[in-house]
């Protein structure tokens, strides 16, 4: 009787369907992009381009696509990814008429930001003097671990800064 039995047409067509299912799933097309990725450790205010970077293909949605060339707004390991929140897009205009003086900030220090100097006094019995002005850029690292910016004072003010930074008489406070 095995004649008059039906033949397994629903198994022949699930056992098609499976193997059409597993065939798209191996040939489509990967989804995947270029993301740019440090080749060597980065300071911060370098420019990066595609000859300091390593492009490397990873999963699309991981990590949001970043546009070449950015200037770093902190430093970046080697083998780290280059990130949009790591490009320097905050451009600080400087008032009109103020002074730059390059200081040692803390490492939260970036473009926007208030200075205030805190000047102790250069004699016993003087006060100690504070002003402020605002950080136009920063980035560069020195080779002791401190990050040196350019701030922007009144040019009443910017002098005694920098006389008061010459000799090492101030501390350094940031805001937002």
């Amino acid at each position: 009787m095995f004649l008059l039995a039906r033949p397994p047409v629903l198994r022949w067509v699930l056992a098609v369907g499976l193997v059409l299912v597993a065939l798209w799933a191996d040939l489509r097309p990967a989804q995947t992009v270029e993301h740019p990725f440090a080749r060597t450790d980065l300071p911060a205010g370098a420019e990066i381009t595609r000859t300091e970077v390593d492009m490397v293909e990873i999963p699309t949605g991981i990590l949001e696509s970043v546009e070449l060339p950015l200037v770093l707004s902190h430093p970046v390991v080697s083998g780290e990814p280059i990130l949009r929140s790591s490009s320097s897009t905050d451009e600080v205009t400087m008032p009109d008429g103020w002074l730059q003086v390059e200081l040692a900030v803390p490492a939260g220090a970036h473009p926007g930001s208030t200075v205030v100097v805190v000047a102790t006094a250069l004699a016993e019995g003087d006060a100690a003097a504070s002003y402020q002005g605002i950080v136009v850029t920063s980035g560069v690292d020195d080779a002791f671990g401190a990050r040196i910016a350019t701030c922007a004072f009144p040019p009443e003010q910017a002098t005694a800064v920098a006389v008061a930074a010459s000799q090492n008489r101030i501390s350094i406070l940031i805001g937002s």
